[in-house]
């Protein structure tokens, strides 16, 4: 290979490496061929390549403009200039997509990983602020329960005997609740039918 040398647009000099590509790898490419009707006469054009055939048949004309291209090739690659025969702007868009999207895609991918990681750190930090008022909650129940089953039954007949106390002397609250709430539901029940009727 061949060193050649590019200037860039800041006016730097770049050495790059010539890739010597070969008749297969530029018959492989495929270009866009436009194809104009002049009066009987059929005429393909790459426009890429500056190459154009024409011929009454089109079939003709693009085996034509298949030679054409071959032979234009083929001196490129004797002269050794292949490495300006202009490839394909398909294939160039890609790489452009491509080398456009990359940066991208890595971006992505670390945001995602980093983002997945703070969710796993933070889920574990969830469940652990959560599971302490649950922890508490138990081990105060496991302690009444003990003191409990441990209380002398006089204290447990005391402690029965005050909450019958609390319950005959809340009994009264409980029925006028209930009542104002059995009045309210029926109240707007019959609104509801009226409403309805109408």
């Amino acid at each position: 290979m061949n060193d050649i040398g590019i200037t860039n647009i800041d006016g730097s000099f770049l050495m790059k490496k010539k890739e010597k590509k070969k008749l297969k790898y530029f018959e492989d490419l495929e270009y866009d061929v436009v194809l104009r009707k002049k009066n009987d006469t059929f005429v393909l054009f790459i426009e890429e390549l500056n190459c154009f055939a024409q011929d009454k048949d089109p079939k003709e004309a693009y085996e034509k403009l298949k030679t054409e291209k071959r032979d234009y090739f083929n001196q490129m690659i004797a002269l050794d200039r292949q490495h300006l025969i202009n490839e394909p702007e398909s294939s160039d868009n890609e790489k452009l997509l491509f080398n456009s999207l990359l940066p991208f895609c890595v971006k992505f991918i670390i945001v995602l990983i980093a983002g997945l990681m703070l969710l796993h750190v933070g889920s574990l930090t969830l469940q652990k602020s959560l599971s302490f008022p649950l922890n508490k909650a138990v081990n105060q129940g496991l302690y009444y329960r003990a003191r409990l089953l441990n209380m002398p039954e006089e204290r447990k007949e005391e402690i029965k005997v005050k909450i019958r106390e609390t319950v005959r002397e809340l009994k009264p609250f409980i029925n006028e609740f209930y009542n104002s709430l059995i009045d309210e539901t029926s109240d707007s029940f019959s609104n509801n039918e009226d409403a309805s009727r109408k």
